[in-house]
Order: structure tokens, then sequence, then C-alpha cells
């Protein structure tokens, strides 16, 4: 009974692949317990759970729970803390698809994908937009440094992978990425979107495959 799952009844973790229900009634004689399995029932709902809340080619959130995550995470951040939402665009992601298939333009997806799932989930929430637009948001930090270290980690990651187009042809993963910093518990997850993109689309305007920062005018 010390791992009830949360939102069940006297459901009870006992590792990763089994559950048990625990019923107990007490009497004067003492207690009656009746034990049953719950593994299938339980693993059916995180089943559902993981199908609505996670894009099926990638594996990353859908932009909609994303965006419910994030502003919880908001809520609850630490005034000391700070935060960023990362918008993200793959560049030049039409011409994979056009030239080399849909095939291919999914696989240079899920390679992307696995670079996102490395970075370290206790500061990094990721997920797919739409197409070839993704979305990260980096919590829990102590400052804008620490923000910019998860950025350059990012892209230091991007360079390394490689995605073979053809048999002969190899391209490295190139993205383009604007981030806005929330500064404090109160900001609102739309407008921080909003900054995010409209910082996102003047790296693409000027520099394509670098990241750049929103700044209020």
């Amino acid at each position: 009974t010390q791992n009830p799952v949360k939102g069940e009844a006297e459901i009870y973790r006992i590792h990763d692949h089994k559950y048990v229900q625990i019923h107990l009634s007490e009497s004067a004689d003492g207690y009656l317990g009746i034990i049953s399995d719950a593994t299938d029932t339980i693993l059916h709902k995180i089943h559902l759970c993981y199908e609505n809340t996670h894009d099926p080619l990638t594996g990353l959130y859908k932009f909609d729970p994303f965006k419910k995550a994030s502003a919880e995470i908001l809520e609850k951040m630490d005034p000391a803390k700070t935060s960023a939402i990362v918008m993200i665009d793959l560049d030049d992601f039409k011409s994979i698809n056009d030239n080399y298939g849909h095939d291919t333009g999914d696989a240079y997806l899920q390679r992307f994908s696995e670079v996102m799932k490395s970075m370290p989930e206790d500061h990094c929430l990721c997920a797919r937009r739409s197409g070839d637009e993704f979305c990260m948001m980096i919590f829990d930090c102590n400052n804008r440094p620490e923000i910019l270290r998860y950025m350059n980690t990012f892209y230091e990651a991007l360079r390394k992978n490689s995605m073979a187009l053809t048999d002969t042809l190899t391209k490295i993963i190139s993205a383009s990425c604007g981030f806005a910093l929330a500064d404090c518990a109160g900001n609102d997850i739309a407008r921080l979107l909003s900054c995010a993109d409209e910082a996102l689309y003047e790296v693409k305007r000027n520099a394509k495959g670098t990241y750049g920062e929103y700044h209020r005018e």
C-alpha cells in the first residue's frame, strides 16, 4: 500500500507491470481483506491515456496536453526559478519530403524527436505541435544562463545527429528555435507560446539553424 495509484480507489502499484486492488473491511475480530489482480485494467488505462496525450509518430506529447502540463508547471513554479517556452521548426523539411518521400520524412522527424527525448526530463518537457513544428518547455532553472546552457546542449546534440536520406547522402539535422523566458509563476502559457513563435520567425528570416530569444519592444 506504499504506492497508491493516483485517481484509482484501493489500487496499488507493485512494480511497473503489476497492480493489485486491496479491499479491507474491519470488524471486531480484525480485518477481512480481498486482494485481486488489477494489472490488465490499469495497463489498459495507461495505454489509453498515453494514446490521448502522445503523438503516435514521435512519442512526444501532443500540443494540447503539452500546453496543459506547461501551464501547471508555470502555476506551481517557485518565484525564484525561471522557465522558457521554446518553439522549434525543422529547416527545409518540405524539400526532404518532396525529394526523398514521406517515409524518409517520417524517419527524419523520428530522429529529431530522439534528440528531444535525450533532454533531461526533470528540466525539459517536449512536444510535437504539428508537421515539422515542435515545442519544448525548459523549467525549474535558476537563471537565464541555465536556460541558455540547455539550449546549447540541445544544439550540440543536433549537430551530432545525422540522417541517411539515400545510400550515398547523409544530412545533419537542422532546426531553428525561438524562446521566451517566463520570469514568474503568473506568466500565461498562450502569451509565452506567441512570444516564442515571434522569436522563431525572426530566426527563420535572418539566421536559420540557430536559436533566438524574444525581446519586448
